[in-house]
């Protein structure tokens, strides 16, 4: 009777110790703390954590990326009226001496959508001298219509509007919109300005110069 006390106990110790022993192992392979099941804590360590944070800032950046149209200088050769001449490439025969440069380049070089205005400072009706001399302009959108959403209410797109006075007004900002929405987008961020003169034979010799103005209003939602 003795002897099966003693064997009691024994089987009981030897079960203690069989469960003790795999809660262990599982303790190690696991990362097991206790019987409540937490995990993420190995070998008495705290656990530790990492973050990620990225910030992307708001730019409104219109620019002329090619800012000056210069024709040089030239004369109207003999025996012809006028002297046509554009950025468009448009020189007619009676030219002489000219050079035909490039339109004015707006570019879009920010990540917002914007409204743009426009506004120049100095033409006046004699601006070239003669008695039917011109000058006009328009605006094209090279990569597509995307470029430009919203429509234009000054000038015109891909077709010449001639200026009889100074587009700029006292309220011009709210007035003269260009272009409602010029996009950002890298394949639809560009707009050309082109410029033509029409000089006459009876044109005085002179400087004439105008400069251009853009402003830009961001019109991305927030």
């Amino acid at each position: 009777m003795e002897s099966n006390k003693v064997l009691t106990i024994l089987l009981v110790a030897a079960l203690f110790v069989s469960v003790f022993g795999t809660l262990s192992a599982i303790n190690r392979l696991e990362g097991f703390q206790s019987l409540t099941g937490l995990w993420g804590v190995a070998n008495g360590t705290a656990p530790t954590y990492a973050a990620t944070n990225l910030t992307i800032s708001s730019l409104l950046n219109v620019n002329f990326t090619d800012d000056t149209a210069d024709f040089g200088s030239g004369y109207i050769s003999a025996g012809f009226d006028a002297c046509t001449i554009a950025t468009d490439g448009t020189e007619t025969s009676g030219c002489v001496g000219f050079t035909i440069p490039n339109g004015l380049l707006l570019e879009n070089q920010g990540n917002r959508h914007a409204k743009l205005n426009i506004s120049n400072t100095n033409y006046s009706n004699s601006l070239l001298g003669g008695t039917a001399s011109g000058y006009a302009w328009m605006w094209d959108d090279p990569e597509g219509d995307a470029t430009c959403i919203g429509g234009n209410f000054t000038g015109n797109e891909s077709a010449w509007s001639n200026l009889t006075g100074v587009i700029n007004e006292a309220n011009y900002q709210s007035n003269n919109v260009l272009c409602g929405l010029f996009n950002f987008s890298d394949a639809s961020d560009l707009i050309n300005i082109s410029i033509k003169f029409h000089i006459d034979q009876t044109a005085y010799a002179r400087e004439v110069s105008d400069t251009w103005i853009i402003y830009a209003i961001d019109v991305s939602p927030s």
